[in-house]
């Protein structure tokens, strides 16, 4: 394809573990010409890369296998098939991550188990009680706290040791299934504590306020 200075490459590449998948996610680039972006991914940094998908909106998940780590970027394609240069580069992979589900946590206050949602055979639970918590105790150097984000849902906030981490808004248009909500720097490897805390709050598009616990995934090294 032929290269073009006059299509902005897609900027600020950004890359969220979950188990066994890498949520990428991006800014489009300034211009408005732009028809695809182009994913590719590569084991070095500067490539070799290799295509893995094409997709209309800036955001795409990756399938990746256990133990192996990846170097990604992103190129926008225009209707007459031009391509701008490369993204940013993000390396983003599967360390030695263990996944527990929502049963593993101590909930305090008024939870509901839901059954069945699409995406997962797995329980998950939620709350719409201000001030109901969900927490789970760790061992190891960094944990993801894994929910889905909808057009229902509310605000949650994350203590980490008892430290007020930040609040995540759990609103979304389009429903995101297991997704990576909240992901923490890394931590000193060790014993730690999340803790999630329903605040009866929420974003002023949403329709409600509930805030869903599915799974934690822990970094065990």
């Amino acid at each position: 394809m032929e290269e073009t200075e006059q299509l902005l490459a897609p900027s600020d590449l950004r890359a969220k573990n979950a188990l066994g998948k890498v949520f990428l996610s991006w800014n489009r680039p300034e211009g408005g010409r732009v028809k695809t972006y182009e994913i590719y991914r590569g084991l070095e940094s500067g490539g070799p890369y290799d295509l893995m998908g094409s997709v209309r909106a800036p955001k795409f998940i990756d399938k990746v296998a256990g133990g192996i780590r990846y170097y990604y970027v992103v190129k926008a394609i225009d209707a007459l098939g031009n391509e701008s240069k490369a993204s940013n580069e993000v390396l983003r992979g599967a360390l030695h991550t263990v996944r527990y589900q929502e049963e593993a946590c101590t909930f305090k206050g008024s939870w509901k188990i839901q059954r069945t949602w699409r995406g997962t055979s797995e329980n998950f639970r939620d709350s719409t009680e201000p001030e109901a918590t969900a927490s789970f105790s760790f061992t190891g150097s960094k944990v993801t706290w894994i929910a889905h984000r909808d057009k229902n849902l509310g605000i949650g906030q994350v203590y980490l040791d008892n430290m007020y981490i930040r609040s995540v808004d759990l609103f979304s248009v389009g429903a995101l299934y297991q997704y990576p909500v909240f992901e923490s720097v890394p931590l000193k490897y060790g014993s730690h504590t999340i803790r999630i805390v329903v605040t009866g709050k929420r974003n002023p598009s949403s329709t409600g306020v509930a805030v869903p616990v599915d799974a934690f995934d822990v970094v065990e090294e």
